[in-house]
C-alpha cells in the first residue's frame, strides 16, 4: 500500500540513453547498467588518491588530539535517548532503501523495536563491523532540469 502511494505521487521519469565513456549513446539497459556501474566504481577508485599528499597533510597539518574525556565519550555506547532522537530526526515520506522499511516504520513501531535496534547498534559499534547489506543502497538517477528524455 505504501509503496503504491509513494510511486503514485510522482510522474515516473525514465532516462532513455546514458553516453558511455566513449560518448557513445546507449539505450540497452544492460549497457546502461554498466556506464552506471564502471561511473560510481571510478567515483570512489582509492588509486585516484595520491598518497603522497595524504602523507604531506598528516606531516604539516596540524591535526589536533583528542583528549581522553573526549575518547571515553565518543567510545561510550548509544543510549536510548540517542536512539530515539535519531529516529525522531529521520525525515518522512521518503523511499526507503533497499530494506525495504520506511522511516515511518520506526517512528510508529519505536517503543516495540528500540530495544532490540539499540542492541545491534551497539553490537556494531563494538565489533567495528556491519552486515553487508547495510552497504547497500539504491541510486536514482535523475535527468538534468528541461533535458529531453529522449537524448
Amino acid at each position: 500500500w505504501l509503496a503504491y502511494k509513494l510511486k503514485k505521487r510522482k510522474p515516473k521519469r525514465t532516462i532513455y540513453q546514458l553516453l558511455d565513456k566513449n560518448g557513445q549513446i546507449e539505450a540497452d539497459p544492460e549497457k546502461k547498467k554498466e556506464i552506471v556501474r564502471e561511473y560510481f566504481e571510478n567515483l570512489y577508485d582509492q588509486d585516484r588518491v595520491e598518497l603522497n599528499k595524504i602523507e604531506t597533510y598528516l606531516k604539516e597539518g596540524t591535526l589536533q588530539l583528542l583528549s581522553e574525556d573526549k575518547k571515553e565519550t565518543l567510545n561510550k555506547e548509544i543510549t536510548l535517548s540517542e536512539l530515539r532522537e535519531s529516529i525522531k530526526k529521520q525525515k518522512s515520506n521518503k523511499t526507503p532503501g533497499p530494506d525495504g522499511f520506511p522511516s515511518e516504520l520506526y517512528k510508529e513501531m519505536g517503543e516495540l523495536l528500540e530495544n532490540l535496534l539499540l542492541e545491534i547498534c551497539n553490537e556494531v559499534l563494538l565489533e567495528a563491523r556491519t552486515s553487508e547489506s547495510w552497504k547497500e543502497a539504491y541510486i536514482t538517477l535523475i535527468p538534468e532540469e528541461g533535458a529531453d528524455a529522449n537524448q
